[in-house]
């Protein structure tokens, strides 16, 4: 069916997908809300991420906001909307006041040696083994690039380097637009090859009248100090790099951060930084607080 309001964009039903990617989804807590074709030539996959159901509540938020430094960079008379990943936010934001975590994208789970060893399918023949606990750090690949915005209205007053303010009405159709001009957009030469769930995902819905499959997941940002064992306890191996793009050091809650996370599947950005042209259709989801 197509969108009259955005023209390109028409609404796609898909009806069957493998039994293993359904799974994932469905055990992550990423549930499949909009499909879309832009432009005849893009499929755009839209999820609402709930990992923080337990404390936001399972709806998706009515509005939310964004705060910049100037009216220069604000949305609604800018020219384009960042993007930028995991590494970009951990290295660039760590002096900024109550935004810089030097652990995004990274998380720590402990446990004893004996069950690390059987986590990754390696046999040991050493004695005691269960009695040695284990520290590792892992860090989730760049393969994502991250619009963030947050749930609350007050944060400008409280933080002086964010005195701008912009308000999102409709989250869900600017998850579709943000997902589409990323999709029309992206240049495929500025993307390296990865693997991994995104990749299967590519592979089971692969057609080819398409150019590309664009993936936007967006939700409430968790702050958990242990993500580390809520990654391991709650989500199967192949979900967790996505799943940790939510989660934030309990030190950032009062960010109440909501993000959007794109990317192509299979791919990975090359530069940490993408720069969206801010088209009118996109520039109307903005207003003005």
């Amino acid at each position: 069916m197509m969108n009259t309001k955005y023209p390109g964009i028409i609404e796609f039903g898909i009806s069957t997908l493998p039994a293993q990617v359904e799974s994932i989804w469905r055990e992550a807590g990423w549930v499949l809300k909009d499909t879309h074709i832009v432009d005849g030539r893009h499929l755009v996959l839209v999820f609402f991420v709930d990992h923080a159901s337990t404390i936001m509540g399972t709806q998706v938020p009515r509005e939310i906001t964004k705060y910049v430094d100037s009216e220069e960079h604000a949305p609604y008379c800018a020219k384009n909307l960042k993007l930028a990943t995991l590494r970009h936010y951990r290295e660039c934001h760590q002096d900024l006041e109550g935004t810089g975590d030097t652990m995004e994208g990274r998380s720590t789970n402990k446990s004893n040696f004996d069950d690390f060893l059987k986590r990754h399918n390696v046999k040991s023949a050493l004695q005691g083994a269960e009695h040695i606990t284990t520290e590792v750090t892992y860090k989730t690949e760049d393969t994502s690039l991250i619009y963030c915005a947050s749930r609350k209205n007050d944060l400008a007053s409280q933080y002086k380097q964010w005195p701008v303010v912009s308000i999102i009405r409709d989250v869900p159709r600017f998850a579709v637009l943000l997902g589409a001009e990323f999709a029309r957009q992206r240049d495929p030469s500025r993307h390296a090859t990865v693997t991994g769930l995104e990749q299967l995902v590519s592979t089971a819905i692969e057609s080819s009248e398409l150019d590309s499959v664009v993936h936007v997941h967006h939700g409430a940002v968790v702050y958990n100090d242990n993500a580390g064992e809520v990654l391991f306890k709650k989500f199967p191996e192949h979900a967790r790099s996505l799943a940790m793009r939510f989660f934030k050091g309990k030190a950032f809650e009062d960010q109440q951060e909501y993000r959007f996370v794109l990317s192509a599947p299979g791919r990975r950005p090359v530069q940490d930084e993408f720069f969206l042209r801010i088209t009118p259709d996109l520039r109307r989801m903005f207003e003005k607080a």
